[in-house]
This record gives structure tokens, C-alpha cells and sequence, in this order.
């Protein structure tokens, strides 16, 4: 597995090179959920997600991950 956005989208997650609020790269996707204003909440693919999945494979943990991101999500 490479962290890279090339992987990523090889594995069916639309994703795209972000930057946290200090500034550090990261790599954002796009979920298929929505926030009140109908746009697509992108998340974080930070080294938890990373860590499970190795084990359970990048779409089934992003999955995982982002499951309540339209509950818990902070806007931008």
C-alpha cells in the first residue's frame, strides 16, 4: 500500500492532497455523505485509517472510519 492519491483512487475513493490548519500535507477523499449545505464532506486519511487498512483493505476502512462523519464532522 502507498500513501499516495494515485493508490487511493486505484482502490475507488476520490481523494485529493490537502493541508491541515498548521499547514501539514495530508490526503483528504470524499465521502458519500452530505453536510447541511449538500456538499460532500471530504475526511482525513490520517494514520489510523492507514493502520486498519492493512488489515481490512483502504474502502472497507474508510468506510468504517467515516460512517458517522455527518454526525461528528467540524466544518472547515
Amino acid at each position: 500500500m502507498e500513501y499516495n492519491v494515485s493508490y487511493i483512487r486505484s482502490q475507488g475513493i476520490e481523494c485529493k492532497w490537502g493541508r491541515t490548519s498548521n499547514g501539514a500535507p495530508i490526503i483528504v477523499g470524499k465521502t458519500d455523505r452530505k453536510n447541511g449545505k449538500g456538499e460532500h464532506i471530504w475526511a482525513w486519511i490520517d494514520n489510523e485509517m492507514w493502520r486498519d487498512a492493512r488489515v481490512m483493505g483502504l474502502r472497507e476502512a474508510f468506510d468504517a472510519h467515516t460512517a458517522l462523519i455527518d454526525y461528528f464532522s467540524v466544518s472547515a
